[in-house]
């Protein structure tokens, strides 16, 4: 516990001082599945939307809706030697109740990673409760506020944390048709709904051989604020979640390329 306390207070300190240009990067939940009624996995993976940067730690925590009483449990646990990352998961935190949210914890130890647009695995994690859990019920979220939060740094330990760029299960492609009814066009849709708060679906069309697609949102003034998606997909079609809880009411715009096409849709978020 104390080693935990000893970096939320650095952290603290260095986020006041890192003024820097950040990195862009994708920080995200994948991949869960159900073990059981009372225990599910899911990885954690990150890659730079950008160029390389350097990753010298990280903490993360995740807050969550499932209600415990007093003779419940949930455990978090890290799954040995499935991190890609030299400075892979170390101090397994698990379950705290600070600040009166409900949190699971772990911090990474110290090394320089290069983060480059290749996919890296942090780690694979499983999730234990004495109460039933699911994806939908357990509703596991980065958490930025409090005295324990999620953070990431350089090497000289300056925070480079951008909670935009931090996405969880519900803001992965939450469907895909790519055997029936292949699209004949690239499109974009309207975000729906419009104005949003603070979760709004994106629809797209990739139609044959279109290769590369990206879909990224940006401020009025053109500063990219995350990439929704950066991979090579198939023909069909597809959605995606935006979550926005981090960000301020405004104009936004989203991006979809693919194949040398650009499409572009502007969005607003009501808070």
């Amino acid at each position: 516990m104390g080693f935990m306390l000893r970096l939320s207070i650095l952290f603290v300190v260095v986020f006041q001082i890192s003024l820097l240009a950040q990195p862009n990067y994708l920080m995200r939940l994948a991949n869960p599945q159900q073990i059981n009624e009372k225990s599910l996995d899911f990885d954690i993976v990150i890659n730079s939307t950008d160029s390389n940067f350097i990753l010298s730690s990280y903490q993360c925590s995740f807050s969550f809706d499932l209600k415990l009483s007093p003779s419940d449990s949930i455990n978090l646990e890290y799954l040995d030697g499935s991190s890609e990352l030299a400075n892979f998961p170390r101090n397994i935190i698990g379950y705290l109740n600070t600040d009166e949210i409900n949190e699971l914890i772990f911090t990474s130890g110290i090394g320089n990673e290069i983060i480059s647009e290749k996919e890296k695995l942090v780690g694979k994690f499983i999730i234990t409760s004495t109460e039933d859990i699911s994806v939908e019920n357990l509703n596991l979220r980065w958490n930025f506020s409090g005295s324990v939060n999620t953070i990431l740094t350089d090497p000289d330990f300056l925070d480079i944390t951008v909670p935009a760029n931090h996405k969880s299960f519900y803001g992965e492609v939450t469907n895909i048709e790519t055997e029936i009814n292949i699209p004949d066009n690239f499109e974009l849709s309207q975000n729906y709904p419009n104005p949003f708060n603070p979760t709004t679906t994106i629809k797209y069309s990739v139609p044959v051989s279109s290769g590369f697609v990206s879909l990224k949102v940006f401020d009025v003034l053109g500063k990219e604020i995350t990439t929704l998606v950066n991979e090579v997909q198939q023909p069909g079609n597809y959605e995606v979640a935006f979550i926005a809880e981090n960000l301020a009411s405004g104009v936004y715009y989203y991006t979809l390329k693919a194949n040398g096409n650009i499409i572009t849709k502007k969005m607003i978020l009501l808070k």
